[in-house]
């Protein structure tokens, strides 16, 4: 609502021209740009809430890209007529810039059920990742156990993903000291069950599917868990005042990762450090990663951390997952680079150029 925000200002190639609230937001390319001019006039970001409506608009080619969701990339768009009319591309990151992005479940570990890495150790057991990347996301990913994205060098592969193992997590669960002593199919420790809600982004199909399979398992093992999908604005209100007990999101990933916003004590109230994740050595490893020149040390220093977030396990973390997305094949000189595709590189032959 910042007067700021509906007026934006800038030196990029392109700059702000018109936000049409919950319809869409236009740009048009900077004539004052220092750099080489891209080669479009204008974009024009439709907002589109269903996604559905929204491939049906690429389909009728009212819209020229759009990012696919996995059931619609292996389904909708893998037609003849499809492939013959829009381009479909998988680069690293969804967005440009990136390298990339990974999911997680983040436990607020403020809450009792959760201060025991043992528990968290033993929720990441229960949910069968493997399972859910090839059912729900069609193999479109990769299993992961830590921050960065798995082709950058700070990526420990020697810190596999915890297995999916119902029976290690009981044992943990006991060790730990929640038992359900009275029979009644929930576990409990000093006068507490073991429940939590877990909260995610209403409106995605995947995670609708994900936590039915997880609540499942998880009611085998003792221990209930709820579902609780949020509106977007109501679910972000909620993780960043920490009034959660666990959450599902997804991070970007950068090509110079720096775990600082997400995992130093000194970001649990106000940063992005969400669990609330306080661990000294990690903090000395993250004040040193951020000073340290030498490429090779620092990935040694990263190593270890990578180490120490899958012993803690604040995160469960899920997959790195490429960018799926179409775009119309009129559009020439589109390239796949690692940290995504390049907009401003695109362009149109006269003859197949539609607006004016």
């Amino acid at each position: 609502k910042h007067p700021g925000n509906r007026a934006p200002i800038g030196t990029g190639p392109y700059i702000f021209n018109e936000w049409v609230t919950g319809q869409e937001i236009s740009l048009v390319r900077n004539p004052n740009y220092w750099g080489e001019k891209p080669h479009l006039d204008k974009r024009l970001f439709k907002i589109v809430t269903d996604e559905n409506a929204g491939l049906q608009l690429l389909e009728r080619h009212e819209v020229d890209s759009k990012d696919l969701q996995p059931e619609q990339w292996v389904r909708q768009a893998n037609t003849e007529r499809f492939k013959k009319e829009f381009y479909k591309l998988q680069p690293k990151s969804p967005i440009p810039g990136y390298l990339g992005r990974f999911g997680y479940i983040g436990w607020n570990m403020r809450k009792p059920q959760f201060e025991d890495k043992r528990v968290r150790q033993a929720l990441t057991m229960l949910l069968d990742r493997q399972l859910i990347l090839d059912e729900i996301y069609h193999g479109l990913g990769e299993l992961i156990s830590g921050d960065t994205a798995p082709d950058l060098p700070e990526y420990n592969h020697d810190v596999k993903p915890w297995p999916f193992d119902p029976a290690g997590a009981k044992k943990l669960l006991d060790e730990a000291g929640w038992i359900d002593s009275n029979s009644d199919g929930i576990r409990e420790k000093d006068g507490a069950e073991l429940v939590f809600e877990l909260s995610f982004a209403a409106n995605v199909p995947e995670y609708d599917q994900m936590t039915t399979l997880y609540q499942e398992e998880l009611t085998r093992a003792g221990i209930k868990m709820t579902p609780r999908p949020l509106e977007w604005a109501t679910f972000q209100e909620r993780v960043q005042r920490r009034n959660y007990d666990a959450c599902m999101l997804a991070w970007l990933t950068v090509p110079m990762p720096d775990p600082y916003q997400l995992f130093h004590s000194s970001q649990v109230d106000s940063g992005s450090n969400y669990p609330g994740f306080v661990n000294a050595e990690a903090d000395q490893l993250m004040d040193a990663i951020r000073a340290e020149f030498d490429e090779a040390k620092r990935v040694e220093l990263y190593h270890r951390f990578h180490e120490i977030l899958n012993e803690e396990q604040p995160y469960t973390f899920l997959f790195a997952r490429n960018g799926l997305i179409a775009v119309d094949k009129r559009f020439q000189n589109v390239k796949v680079y690692k940290p995504g595709l390049d907009p401003l590189e695109w362009w149109v032959p006269i003859a197949m150029q539609r607006y004016q």
